[in-house]
């Protein structure tokens, strides 16, 4: 099953720069999941968690979400060079997640 989950505008302009629980994607899953017990981090990869437990990203998407999360971060502190800047935008953030099994 896929979740679709909406990073808004509303989240872009509220989100925290470099502040894993206060992102854009951060405050989409607070919404969403209905918790303050989430993370969005990234290395090389992103790293959505809530209540501890680590969301799956598509796999098509995975670069998209990273991208995201640093251009979030440039453009608010106006970093590099302004033609390498994107400004970021909203999108749906697509989490796979496992049906639950009816024990029988």
């Amino acid at each position: 099953m896929i979740r679709l989950i909406k990073v808004t505008q509303e989240h872009i302009n509220k989100g925290t720069p470099e502040c894993n629980l206060l992102c854009p994607i951060a405050l989409a899953l607070t919404e969403e999941y209905k918790t303050d017990d989430v993370d969005a981090d990234y290395f090389h990869v992103a790293d959505l968690r809530v209540n501890n437990k680590k969301l799956r990203i598509q796999k098509n998407q995975q670069e998209y979400v990273v991208d995201f999360m640093k251009s979030f971060d440039q453009f608010i502190y106006n970093i590099g060079d302004e033609d390498d800047v994107q400004t970021p935008t909203p999108f749906t953030l697509r989490i796979v997640e496992r049906k639950k099994r009816l024990d029988k």
